[in-house]
């Protein structure tokens, strides 16, 4: 399944990305056979580990049937919640990972999800980002998002982490914009080989972009890393 890496959902860049019944029937479509959106779990795991601790709660958001939330359940981190829009692909997930202990599947609306506050200390993203920039009113349904990952995110020390192709000039206002929560953020720019085609090997290893590595053909994509930051450091920051 190293061969379906898109750049985002949908393709065609309209309100389908959204939509419920697209995605039921790409699903059901697919059956089992994992649709990876940008990278697998294996190209990235190496940036992704170092900011996960074993004992966090985790939620996948728009998890799709990406291997990402089984990569990461498989190397350690068992208290994940994993979500999508799409109930064929929840119910899916839940029958082909039933025998892993504590991996929980919900249909949610990442611009309206249903847990509490304070609820996760990860959030991961692999593309769902890219596939709301793909929506009509994108920057309202990102910015949408985004507050609504914030929200769900433990103050202070909660990270969520965006793995996107989506360039700083369209993903930064959003993040520095308090109206969607304040964050501190990281961003890593990475990159991964390709053949000439731009699929990526399933064994191919992400690297940072500005590594000696003189690739023929590569795929440039960035993990941003945002912590949401605490109550006090927040109005502190609103007050200078």
């Amino acid at each position: 399944h190293g061969d379906n890496n898109s750049d985002g959902g949908g393709g065609g860049g309209g309100s389908e990305t959204l939509d419920v019944e697209y995605w039921d029937d790409l699903f059901a479509e697919s059956g089992n056979h994992p649709t990876e959106w940008l990278v697998t779990y294996s190209t990235i795991k190496t940036h992704v580990i170092p900011y996960i601790q074993p004992s966090d709660k985790i939620l996948v958001v728009g998890c799709g049937n990406s291997d990402l939330s089984m990569g990461l359940y498989d190397d350690g981190f068992a208290d994940i919640t994993s979500m999508d829009i799409s109930l064929v692909v929840v119910e899916q997930m839940k029958k082909k990972f039933a025998d892993r202990e504590g991996m929980q599947w919900d249909v949610e609306d990442v611009l309206e999800m249903t847990y509490s506050h304070d609820s996760f200390d990860i959030i991961m993203d692999k593309s769902l980002l890219d596939c709301v920039f793909h929506c009509s009113d994108a920057v309202m349904k990102v910015s949408n998002m985004v507050a609504e990952v914030h929200r769900v995110l433990r103050k202070g020390t909660g990270l969520a982490l965006f793995l996107t192709v989506q360039t700083d000039d369209k993903v930064m206002p959003i993040l520095k914009n308090p109206d969607y929560g304040v964050w501190v953020v990281e961003k890593i720019n990475l990159k991964v080989e390709t053949d000439c085609e731009g699929r990526v090997p399933q064994s191919a290893i992400a690297v940072i972009q500005d590594e000696e590595f003189n690739y023929a053909h590569s795929k440039e994509f960035g993990l941003y890393v945002c912590r949401a930051m605490s109550v006090d450091e927040e109005s502190s920051k609103r007050q200078r």
